[in-house]
C-alpha cells in the first residue's frame, strides 16, 4: 500500500472517523477523515494499515471466512505477542481482574 498525506479545503471533521472510497481508472483511493481532537495521525495511519492489511488478504484469499482475516502485519502481531505479553507484574498470581476490582 501507499499512503499519502495531503491537505483538504475544509478544517473540521464532519464526523469523529469517516472513510471515502474513490475511484480513478483502475485504481482505487481511500480517504480518511478524522477530528484531530479525538485521534492522533499515528492512530489514523496504523487504522489504515490494518485496513489495508485486511484488504490484501480478502483478495489474495477470498476464500477466508472473516475471522481468519488478519488485520495486523507479522511485525505487529510479534511485537505485542513476545514484547508487551512478557512485561512482569507484581500483582497477585491467583486473582482473576474483576476479583481485584471488587475487592478495591
Amino acid at each position: 500500500g501507499h499512503f499519502e498525506t495531503y491537505d483538504i479545503p475544509f478544517h473540521v471533521a464532519k464526523f469523529d472517523v469517516s472513510l471515502t472510497a474513490f475511484l480513478h481508472g483502475d485504481n482505487l483511493t481511500f480517504d480518511f477523515q478524522y477530528c484531530t481532537d479525538l485521534y492522533k495521525k499515528e492512530t489514523i495511519e496504523r487504522m489504515a494499515e490494518h485496513f489495508l492489511n485486511v484488504l490484501k488478504d480478502a483478495a489474495h484469499h477470498p476464500e477466508l471466512v472473516l475471522s481468519e482475516i488478519r488485520m495486523m502485519s507479522e511485525d505487529e502481531k510479534d511485537i505485542i505477542l513476545h514484547t508487551f505479553n512478557h512485561e512482569k507484574t507484581d500483582g497477585p498470581k491467583n486473582k482473576t481482574v474483576s476479583r481485584l476490582f471488587e475487592e478495591r
